[in-house]
């Protein structure tokens, strides 16, 4: 899904698997993704203020993150919220 001041030429490779043989219809897709994501408003809205606290505890300065290395990723990337945190919190919703 794309909003304002989007990509045109991303929102067109997004769509691209689609076209591939025996791929669901695109539209069809997208709605069923936005029926299950209501479904998990109220989750979503718990993990979005986890994260908005870990922000905040860290001062918003994202190089006081712990880091993590991805393979396939170039660099190291900053942890917001740890794989236990993350399923601490699905786990209690």
């Amino acid at each position: 899904m794309t909003y304002t001041d989007h990509d045109e030429e991303a929102a067109k490779s997004d769509k691209l698997p689609f076209e591939n043989v025996g791929a669901p219809d695109f539209q069809d897709t997208i709605n069923e993704s936005c029926t299950f994501l209501l479904t998990k408003s109220l989750q979503l809205k718990s993990l979005v203020l986890m994260l908005k606290s870990k922000c905040w505890q860290i001062g918003l300065d994202f190089n006081a993150l712990p880091e993590a290395i991805i393979e396939g990723v170039d660099g190291k990337l900053g942890v917001l919220l740890s794989k236990q945190e993350l399923e601490d919190a699905v786990q209690r919703s």
